[in-house]
């Protein structure tokens, strides 16, 4: 595990740490989309192919992550769902503060996008 800022920066040190640490290393998952995109753009100039040698998973599914090369896997959440969720809450605790003194603990379930930069054909 490393730690980093959301930044494709931070994705760039942070793959280049976890191969010096485990060079057998061959699957990745990043926090977000961004940190994926600099992972594997340091992945690559450290001579690793994706998903050959190393498979990666961002989160968020932003739109630009069918168009990273390769397309990037990552987790979709429903950011309309979460939303609605978030305002149908605050509806509920304005309108009845004596029923619903706190808001919900919701769980939403996020879906996984496959595409190519996990996908191997070995």
């Amino acid at each position: 595990i490393t730690h980093g800022d959301w930044t494709p920066g931070s994705g760039e040190r942070g793959i280049r740490m976890l191969l010096d640490w485990h060079p057998e290393m061959d699957a990745l998952f990043a926090c977000n989309d961004q940190m994926a995109l600099g992972a594997m753009k340091s992945a690559r100039q450290l001579g690793r192919r994706i998903p050959e040698d190393l498979a990666i998973v961002g989160f968020d599914d932003i739109p630009e992550a069918p168009y990273f090369d390769p397309a990037l896997t990552t987790i979709h959440q429903d950011l309309s769902e979460m939303g609605r969720e978030g305002v149908r809450q605050l509806i509920c605790l304005i309108n009845n503060p004596a029923e619903h003194p706190t808001a919900e603990p919701i769980k939403l379930l996020p879906t996984l996008v496959v595409r190519q930069s996990s996908l191997s054909n070995g």
